[in-house]
């Protein structure tokens, strides 16, 4: 435990030097001969890689002013009180405001990395990916997950399943399975490495018709309030936010809720158009959402 706690203060120790060096080199002794190299780092252009990789947060408010800024996602979602996909869903829209729960604050959220804005959509969809390129996809055994490095050649490991993965590296199972197969590195190691997440393709199909429909992401569309689009992370999580904003605390249990308000209940053995819940709020999978957005049907 020693030896490993010597390595991992090597590279803080080192830094550190770099920065007295630069700032107060008088500090230094320089007739005494030291090990660390700080001498060949300039602290003006160091940049650690694992920086690289991060997702910079800028959190406006109404009057367009900066709110706070953010190294992270996960830092922004911590002092914020969102989720990662909250952020995911609201970030870089233009004029577009989300109640952040610490705060208690109608905040802007802009992505720093993505350097662009849009209208509606959420950026880095997995609609707007195309198919993975450079890979053999049919060469992979049917049931296995392939994971690659962004050279698409290293095959880094191997996995039984999308939420295997996802619970190696501690991340959420439905950003797992919904990039296999598609030109969308996902980070991992803390933003060291990014990987791509390939299987045969008869067998994320499978992986998508049999996924517990639970854990799906759910989008409502308000049409009481100009179509405002909402995200949620699964039909439950829909049902308890939306039945909050009619002001209804007192939830009871639905075993049908997502037949009757998302994919649509069967009559005389065919499915029939899903109602409105709370005759307000149009519910379907995120899946399904295409950008222009559906037809409203006031």
């Amino acid at each position: 435990m020693f030896i490993l706690n010597c390595f991992s203060e090597y590279h803080v120790r080192l830094l550190e030097q770099s920065i007295i060096s630069h700032l107060k080199p008088e500090i230094n002794d320089i007739n005494t001969s030291v090990s660390y190299t700080f001498g060949s780092i300039n602290i003006e252009t160091y940049n650690p890689k694992i920086w690289s990789n991060s997702h910079f947060i800028y959190v406006y408010d109404k009057e367009g002013k900066l709110y706070n800024k953010y190294s992270s996602i996960n830092k922004a979602k911590i002092a914020l009180g969102l989720t990662e996909f909250e952020i995911h869903w609201h970030r870089n829209r233009e004029n577009h405001f989300l109640l952040c729960p610490n705060p208690n604050l109608e905040l802007r959220i802009v992505d720093e990395t993505l350097k662009s804005i849009s209208t509606s959509a959420p950026l880095s969809s997995f609609q707007k990916l195309i198919p993975i390129t450079g890979i053999n996809l049919d060469e992979i055994p049917y049931g296995l997950i392939y994971v690659y490095l962004d050279d698409k050649e290293t095959l880094y490991e191997i996995f039984n399943s999308s939420s295997e993965f996802a619970s190696a590296h501690n991340i959420n199972p439905w950003q797992a399975y919904r990039y296999i197969n598609l030109e969308r590195a996902i980070p991992i190691k803390k933003g060291v490495l990014s990987v791509f997440l390939c299987s045969n393709p008869a067998y994320r199909k499978n992986i998508i018709d049999s996924q517990d429909k639970k854990n799906w992401p759910v989008v409502s569309i308000d049409t009481l309030n100009n179509n405002l689009i909402r995200y949620h992370e699964n039909p439950n999580a829909a049902r308890l936010k939306l039945s909050a904003l009619e002001g209804v605390t007192d939830i009871k249990l639905s075993r049908n809720f997502t037949q009757d308000y998302i994919t649509g209940p069967k009559r005389k053995g065919e499915k029939t158009k899903p109602s409105k819940f709370r005759k307000r709020f149009k519910l379907l999978w995120l899946k399904d959402y295409t950008f222009s957005g559906p037809d409203s049907d006031n």
